[in-house]
């Protein structure tokens, strides 16, 4: 088993060598108060790379399995556990 961790897996084109595709999604408000933390910018530029990539929509389309990661990381990584049980 290979497991890719790619944030940008569907606009790289790279989700045509994955069997299954899990997606991470959070809330748009949480999604960019993190970027804003994380890459220290403005609202303004963390909206436009939001924009730049696939909508959670399209991406939850695309995924056979989702997670929603709108809590902290602790909590995320629970999540994560649980579907790596599963397969």
């Amino acid at each position: 088993m290979i497991i890719f961790d790619v944030p940008l897996l569907f606009e790289s084109g790279l989700d045509k060598f994955c069997d299954k595709i899990l997606v991470v999604i959070s809330d748009y408000e949480i999604q960019l108060n993190r970027i804003v933390e994380r890459d220290k910018i403005d609202r303004e530029l963390a909206e436009k790379i939001i924009k730049s990539q696939l909508p959670n929509e399209e991406r939850i389309k695309k995924a056979d399995v989702v997670i929603e990661n709108n809590s902290n990381l602790e909590d995320l990584f629970e999540k994560v556990e649980r579907f790596c049980e599963t397969i």
